[in-house]
């Protein structure tokens, strides 16, 4: 006979079963939908929130649009320098058109490298740097203090036709005038006399000491142009 013990578990045993099987085991291989309502705690939901934010990238098979600068011009302008006891015309090769500030920087510069068989000199003193100022047609140059000092009387005159010779080569420029610190000055005409302070001169009052033809000196490629504002403190570019 069967104890009352072994019933009590058996019993048990069975009710264990019947939990399991009620609680969903399948009794079969095959799957059985369950009713949406029937799903906790939103499980069905088919749309996520997400509080991060998205970049969203458009490429465009456009080409980009590009934009070429043009290339600066270059002209040659007529500086002037010494050779001997007279005044020669050297072609320079300059930004067009040609300003005011960049021919006083090439011709403060000196006459540039070439053959020195030439003997092409400037009567400008070296490191010279004047400040031009231009009203219409005319031109006011006012020199450092120190310009004239041990300077010898046919290299001061030479020096001042340098900058009138070169000077009134641009367009719209009549005459020029000279001082310093301001305050106009005498200065040497072609004859060699003195000019009443601040007298404005123009192109013939040189025209005595200008040698006849061109020297031969050879401008090399590579020459240090400064850039076209008529501004006497401007840049150089290379060219």
């Amino acid at each position: 006979m069967i104890s009352q013990r072994f019933r009590v578990s058996l019993t048990v045993v069975l009710l264990t079963i019947g939990t399991v099987v009620a609680c969903g085991v399948p009794g079969d291989s095959s799957f059985k939908r369950t009713p949406s309502d029937k799903i906790p705690f939103n499980l069905a939901d088919t749309t996520t929130t997400s509080s991060s934010s998205s970049t969203t990238t458009t490429v465009s098979d456009s080409p980009l649009p590009t934009t070429i600068a043009p290339l600066p011009q270059i002209e040659e302008f007529s500086l002037y320098f010494v050779a001997g006891s007279q005044v020669v015309e050297v072609p320079t090769p300059v930004f067009a058109p040609a300003s005011l500030g960049q021919v006083l920087i090439l011709l403060e510069n000196g006459p540039p490298a070439g053959d020195v068989s030439t003997g092409v000199r400037s009567a400008i003193p070296a490191r010279a740097k004047s400040i031009p100022n231009q009203s219409r047609g005319l031109v006011t140059i006012d020199l450092p203090t120190d310009f004239f000092t041990g300077m010898e009387p046919q290299d001061q005159r030479l020096a001042v036709a340098q900058y009138v010779l070169t000077v009134t080569a641009l367009a719209g420029v009549g005459q020029v005038k000279f001082t310093q610190e301001g305050v106009p000055i005498s200065v040497n005409n072609g004859n060699g006399q003195a000019t009443e302070p601040g007298q404005e001169l123009v192109h013939e009052d040189y025209e005595r000491l200008l040698k006849p033809g061109a020297p031969d000196v050879t401008v090399p490629p590579a020459t240090t142009i400064p850039a076209p504002p008529d501004d006497a403190g401007s840049t150089t570019i290379t060219a």
